[in-house]
């Protein structure tokens, strides 16, 4: 008979320590039986865990409604916190049934009833989202905890840093576990990871000997109770052997001598851990080698079964892309007036979510009050709710990866990027993980959230990364849903939407259109892939969407004539309205597309490609479809470059005439030499003041100038100097209020004010006129000291028709 263990050798009773080395032999034999059947041609790709199968000792300490993120080599540590045999054999073969649905390399652990989160390949790339789920329990009040395992060579992952920081920021739940194998594939990493770095802080980490279980064990239930009882995340590095080749596609004899493979399996895990149990009377030499030998033929049996198992379906090759399409009955009702803007329709759609929705978290940078983030989005939301609208760090990946995990975990997830230009940081997450985890999970898991950023140009001064609108690059990942409101009642109708919907949703805010007021009829919430008729007409079917809805509203009302043109706005653009489309170009015979984006790739080829492609409408076209669009170039700070590149209404007007002057016929005949790009030809002078190349003039007006990104309009705060009064250049002569501040109206040169042309609380426009100058020693200039004030209740294109016109020429493009 056994002797009972000695409880100074081991701190579990007997049958936690049988039933523990069970999962680790398990996940041994597991590991070995797939290697056999890859060399037997039975499968496609392994990799292993084994070397690590002492982390199966933290899902001792784990509870049920806790949470992992494991990564690849984490094989024991699932299978003690409950995956089977057949699931890990299912997910070797591919099988339908498997977690992915076969979709996943083997070891991308999934379990949705046991919490195990899908793994990515990406290494790191699943740290954020564990800060996320965390964040989740710790905003309902749970004393749950989240594990997130990586290797040490992960850990150089800008991830793996902005997880680490996000998770002490907010004190959350999270076991951070690195497993230091020393080895990333072929390259050492024993003097580069950020430990032996001095990077980290080697006193907060438990450093922990991998070989021993007990050791890894205690380690693990030090760090769940820390993070259990709300005291913040806790860190355990852990030194293991890689007893494997890094996958089946690897030799590791290639690159490590002889006697470094033959020396670490004295640090095997298992064999310690067994050998322990024998010396304490739990097992004999005997009873443990059966107890191998019935595990292995286990193993046999549930790949045996695994492999006769159904296939996946080649129909259902797009199954779980995404969640079905559902549009809300109906809305809150917002007091938008008459007219708003699309800030205003925004705001209140987030505090009508905000009030009942509660699982709806805001996050994103700048956006608590007293900010409300630089258009003002959010204003007032974290007044009402501190802990569901949140300032979020300098870090878009952050952002991204926080809300997948959010969502993942239950809540609804609406985060800001402060322009869609920031938003590659977190390009991985977005594509890695918000646009494959439903799929990659076969439907298992899923992350229904919004990720808004305003965007595009038509605003001087944005540069490279305050202009780009880039729906392009979103609309191409698969599992993305992508929207971009050109109205307020759209803009508060789609986030409705989305806010219900079950994808990650994409909503691209054009700047230009942000605080521009507009006429307000219905609100109601939109539903995704319907386009929006903005006028009907017989001659040419033109799609556009965004800032680009404005442009073409200009150049059609400027055009003599009545010009029988039906304007469609996009708006969603994935999905987007197929059949609308194709109706009005068989209705039209022409299709014009006007967009903001780069050309190549974009969504307007899409459209083209799309539409030509179908037989009706290609048989319906009398010309070829015309993209007037910014070419592949960036947009540059001074004002000449962005207008040189973005569609301007001449280019529109232009095509839009030979589009309606064309044939099919003649346009195939004729051997056109492409269009030079042309060079603009507008004056910088135009549209900002320049003290050097400024033409001397006795007298000038002084005028509003730009006031911030898309801002339009402004009060009249303070007139500080009075007409007659001798100013100097830098003198501030009045102050206006914007939505964001209050800025200070100077003047540019020496000289005495003339009557001023607006009063205390007047509301004025982007490039409206002030008062004059009469500059020293010079003439009065007449036309300037008596031009007419502009009425505050004009619209721009009455208010500023010069400032109109200078904004739209140039361009760059062929149509």
């Amino acid at each position: 008979m056994s002797k009972p263990a000695s409880k100074a050798t081991s701190q579990f009773e007997p049958a936690t320590r049988l039933a523990l080395l069970r999962s680790l032999w398990r996940s041994r034999l597991g590991d070995l039986r797939e290697q056999s059947l890859i060399r037997q041609g039975k499968g496609w790709f392994h990799i292993s865990g084994m070397g690590h199968e002492a982390l199966a000792a933290v899902a001792l300490s784990l509870e049920p409604e806790d949470y992992a993120f494991p990564y690849y080599r984490d094989r024991a540590f699932c299978l003690q916190r409950g995956l089977t045999d057949r699931d890990m054999a299912l997910a070797f073969y591919a099988k339908r049934e498997s977690s992915s649905g076969g979709r996943q390399l083997t070891g991308h652990f999934s379990d949705r009833k046991l919490n195990i989160w899908s793994h990515p390949s990406p290494v790191g790339a699943h740290l954020l989202p564990a800060c996320g789920a965390a964040w989740g329990m710790q905003l309902d009040g749970k004393d749950g905890v989240v594990y997130a395992s990586l290797g040490e060579a992960s850990a150089r992952q800008g991830d793996f840093f902005e997880a680490v920081c996000f998770a002490k920021e907010r004190k959350l739940p999270v076991v951070f576990v690195v497993e230091d194998n020393r080895i990333a594939i072929s390259t050492s990493t024993a003097e580069t990871n950020p430990i032996a770095l001095g990077v980290l802080n080697s006193e907060e980490w438990q450093r922990v000997d991998g070989s021993d279980v007990e050791a890894v064990a205690a380690a693990g239930k030090v760090a769940v109770a820390h993070a259990r009882a709300g005291q913040g995340p806790a860190f355990i590095w852990c030194d293991v052997e890689r007893f494997s080749n890094h996958s089946s596609a690897d030799d590791q004899r290639m690159y490590r001598a002889a006697d470094e493979l033959e020396a670490m399996h004295a640090r095997d895990p298992i064999a310690i851990f067994q050998q322990a149990m024998i010396k304490d009377g739990l097992l004999t030499e005997a009873s443990a080698k059966a107890l191998e030998e019935e595990i292995r033929e286990e193993m046999r049996a549930a790949y045996k079964a695994a492999g006769a198992d159904v296939d996946p379906l080649a129909e259902e090759c797009d199954l779980h892309l995404h969640g079905a399409l559902s549009t809300p009955d109906a809305m809150p009702k917002l007091e938008l007036g008459e007219s708003c803007r699309i800030l205003d329709a925004v705001n209140q759609t987030f505090h009508s979510a905000m009030d009942t929705m509660p699982e709806v978290v805001f996050f994103g940078e700048d956006i608590a009050d007293p900010k409300g983030g630089v258009f003002n989005l959010t204003k007032g939301l974290s007044k009402k709710d501190p802990l569901r609208a949140v300032n979020s760090p300098l870090a878009e990946s952050t952002i991204m990866g926080v809300s997948v995990g959010l969502a993942s975990y239950g809540k609804r997830p609406c985060f800001e990027i402060q322009f869609v230009d920031f938003i590659y940081p977190g390009w991985n997450q977005l594509v890695s993980n918000m646009a494959t985890l439903r799929w990659r999970s076969f439907g298992q898991w899923k992350c229904p959230l919004v990720i808004y950023a305003p965007c595009g140009g038509y605003l001087p001064g944005g540069a490279l990364w305050h202009s780009q609108s880039g729906e392009g690059s979103f609309a191409r990942v698969p599992g993305i849903r992508v929207v971009v409101p050109s109205t307020p009642a759209d803009a508060a109708g789609l986030f409705w939407t989305a806010l219900h919907g079950e994808d990650p949703t994409i909503i691209l805010l054009p700047k230009h259109l942000m605080w521009a007021e507009q006429r307000v009829q219905q609100v109601a919430a939109v539903p995704l892939g319907v386009a929006r008729t903005v006028r009907e007409g017989l001659l040419v079917t033109l799609v556009t969407w965004g800032n680009c809805v404005e442009l073409v509203d200009e150049v059609l009302e400027t055009m003599e004539g009545d010009v029988d043109v039906e304007v469609i706005d996009l708006r969603s653009i994935q999905p987007w309205d197929r059949e609308a489309i194709a109706d009005s170009v068989q209705k039209t015979g022409r299709l014009m597309i006007v967009q903001e984006d780069n050309i190549s790739g974009s969504v307007g080829q899409m459209i083209v490609a799309e539409m030509c492609s179908d037989e009706d409408v290609l048989r319906s076209l009398k010309s070829p479809p015309v993209i007037v669009s910014k070419a592949d170039v960036h947009v540059g700070f001074n004002p000449i470059y962005e207008y040189a590149a973005l569609p301007d209404r001449e280019r529109v007007a232009a095509a839009l005439e030979r589009l309606l002057a064309s044939t099919l016929q003649t346009t195939l005949e004729q051997a056109r030499a492409p269009a030079p790009m042309r060079a603009s030809v507008t004056d910088s002078s135009d549209m900002i003041a320049s003290e050097e190349s400024a033409p001397f003039s006795s007298s000038k007006m002084i005028t509003v100038p730009i006031l911030g990104e898309g801002i339009r309009v402004a009060r009249v705060v303070s007139i500080l100097k009075q007409s007659g009064d001798a100013v100097l250049a830098d003198d501030a002569l009045c102050e206006v209020e914007t939505d964001k501040a209050v800025f200070p109206i100077e003047s540019d040169e020496d000289g005495v004010l003339g009557d001023w042309l607006i009063s205390e609380g007047d509301e004025v426009e982007v490039g409206q006129d002030l008062v004059p100058l009469q500059m020293q020693g010079g003439e009065p200039d007449s036309d300037a000291v008596s031009r007419p004030a502009v009425a505050a209740e004009a619209s721009e294109s009455e208010a500023q028709p010069e400032a109109g016109l200078k904004r739209q020429q140039g361009g760059l493009l062929p149509e």
